[in-house]
């Protein structure tokens, strides 16, 4: 009989949607017990919600004394803190430098020097890792029979999404990046307020766009360089197939994102950001 894979959560504070719902969803009975959310820590309590102490206790977890001890006692670990991502650094300190595998939540990092300073502890100590949004996840995109090939000679590829830029956009430009492949040298805003648009240009006639709208659904458009084109709702549930993949990391090792990949949508999310703050300009994605 297979022993029970014992998952640690690390998080800022653990009242948040994440925690609340992965818990659930990595102890649904029909998953048959195989993986366990043994322990939990949190930096702080949420203010004005459920404390660390509540939140174990109403979710059937043990807390952890401390990092250290959560990282002892498990066999990977979910570092969260999807809103506070500037937080990820130092809460993945020493699950990096464990040898076990990690998965850190979106957003995985505000900017490249803090993106490269994790992964490069990572290797340092031999530690599988990854970071990604669920939307990569969509079948909408893992089955695309759409024209031409994603990643390979898609032309223009334009993503919408709900929520703010800086906690959200890392949705949409997963998928675009998953589209359209690496390469975007610079940025521009040319919608902004409470819905910017960012349009990103590779130098090489492919484009893509990020746009973060409080009242849509996901959704892209896809646009190959045959000229032939296709718009994609994103209905499938993309958080079970996330969830399938997160556990198959835990128990594999491999991770299901490569580096390059995730340093792409932290460059996009970083020359973004800049961007709204300077519209109308373009901004160079720094390297």
């Amino acid at each position: 009989m297979n022993r029970t894979n014992r998952i640690g959560f690390i998080d800022y504070y653990l009242d948040e949607w994440h925690a609340n719902q992965y818990v659930k969803w990595i102890h649904d009975p029909a998953r048959g017990g195989r993986h366990q959310i043994a322990y939990a820590w949190a930096a702080v309590d949420r203010p004005g919600g459920v404390s660390t102490a509540d939140w174990c206790k109403n979710n059937d977890v043990p807390r952890a004394g401390s990092i250290e001890e959560l990282v002892d006692k498990c066999d990977g670990i979910v570092v969260l803190s999807p809103d506070n991502p500037e937080m990820h650094v130092r809460l993945s300190e020493v699950p990096l430098a464990s040898g076990k595998p990690v998965y850190i939540d979106k957003t995985f990092a505000m900017d490249l020097s803090s993106a490269r300073q994790m992964f490069e502890r990572a290797e340092k100590y031999h530690t599988p890792m990854y970071s990604t949004s669920a939307l990569r996840f969509a079948s909408e995109l893992t089955e695309y029979k759409g024209p031409g090939t994603l990643g390979k000679d898609i032309a223009m590829v334009a993503a919408h999404g709900p929520g703010h830029f800086d906690n959200y956009s890392v949705h949409q430009l997963e998928m675009v990046v998953k589209c359209i492949g690496l390469g975007a040298e610079r940025a521009i805003c040319t919608v902004t307020g409470s819905a910017p648009m960012i349009t990103y240009d590779y130098g090489d006639g492919r484009r893509s766009v990020a746009h973060c709208m409080p009242w849509v659904d996901f959704g892209l458009e896809v646009q190959a360089k045959s000229g032939e084109g296709v718009s994609l709702p994103i209905r499938s549930n993309f958080w079970t197939a996330f969830i399938d993949n997160l556990l198959a990391f835990f128990e594999t090792k491999q991770p299901a994102v490569p580096r390059e990949e995730t340093y792409e949508v932290v460059a996009l999310v970083e020359a973004g950001r800049k961007a709204i703050q300077n519209p109308d300009r373009w901004i160079t994605v720094e390297r």
